[in-house]
């Protein structure tokens, strides 16, 4: 006998498929409302990864299905609506805009003292301070 480990969330029907196909399935279900929501969270994380890394157009169009179902599920689970995210959405889209004129940043001279400087130095993971470049 053969033992694969998963350790992840699955989706309601993963366990049936896994029998007919000849495996025995071992699996707990997480009643509790935060083990559900961090393991939403964590499949969240993966399956934008396989977004990622998906090549071709069925198997994108695939991973983005899987992608907005734990997005869904996760949203359903905190008792946001479809129509709550999509209200969200437009407006983001009208003050900022969205990504349809594939503007790519490459990094940001500011000013010293200004607002962006404290935001981004409150967030040094996601935006390194970093000598000036040389273009």
């Amino acid at each position: 006998m053969r033992f694969f480990k998963l350790e992840k969330l699955v989706r309601d029907k993963t366990l049936e498929r896994a029998v007919r196909k000849g495996a025995t399935p071992h699996s707990t279900k997480l009643v509790d409302d935060q083990a559900f929501d961090q393991a939403l969270r964590i499949k969240i994380l993966e399956e934008a990864q396989e977004v990622a890394s998906s090549t071709g157009q069925d198997a994108l169009c695939s991973e983005i299905a899987d992608l907005l179902e734990a997005i869904s599920t996760l949203a359903a689970l905190h008792k946001i609506s479809d129509q709550e995210i999509a209200a969200i959405r437009a407006q983001k889209n009208h003050e900022r805009g969205g990504f349809g004129e594939r503007v790519y940043a490459t990094y940001y001279e500011v000013a010293n003292p200004s607002e962006m400087l404290g935001y981004l130095l409150a967030n040094p993971n996601k935006y390194p301070e970093i000598e000036k470049p040389g273009d």
